[in-house]
């Protein structure tokens, strides 16, 4: 089971290219602002509203096997909600800049729907004709997929914030 997904693709473009999939799954996901202000909007409210912009402060998404209850839940880390989450962060993106997205399991046991979701997820990434996999000389991150239509002439960074080292992906 993939507990860990990498993906060098828009944080747009993956929710349209997975919605299918995140609904078949019976899945929700919400999306969260940093900074003082924070919204959590449930998949259909995206859909019809479209995402926030890059640049206002969104970063992280959550999809989740069972409704957020703000009421019930302090939080997606919340000892009794986190074992239904997947936080998905990065996925920004500039004409020339791409940000590796990064979808991770919060709990080391997840119910069954997460595990499955993930598990689709990866042979959809491995099936498609639309990405590849495996980055660095000699493709030593072998796991770590990217979106071949996206990362053509775009600088690929792990994290925007820190730009040390641009990631290099053999064509």
């Amino acid at each position: 089971m993939a507990s860990l997904v990498n993906i060098f693709m828009s944080m747009e473009l993956f929710l349209k290219e997975t919605e299918a999939l995140i609904k078949s799954a019976d899945l929700f996901v919400y999306t969260k602002s940093k900074g003082a202000l924070r919204t959590i909007l449930p998949f259909a409210d995206w859909t019809k509203e479209g995402l926030p912009q890059v640049g206002s402060g969104w970063l992280d998404i959550f999809i989740t096997s069972e409704p957020f209850d703000e009421v019930k839940y302090r939080g997606f880390y919340d000892d009794n909600f986190f074992m239904h989450v997947i936080e998905v962060k990065g996925g920004r993106s500039t004409n020339t800049e791409l940000e590796k997205l990064g979808l991770r399991i919060v709990a080391k046991e997840p119910d069954k729907r997460i595990k499955a979701f993930m598990n689709k997820l990866q042979k959809f990434l491995k099936e498609s004709e639309s990405y590849g996999m495996g980055i660095g000389p000699g493709k030593y991150h072998g796991r770590i997929f990217y979106h071949r239509r996206e990362i053509i002439g775009k600088t690929l960074w792990p994290d925007l914030e820190r730009k040390i080292v641009p990631v290099n992906i053999p064509v």
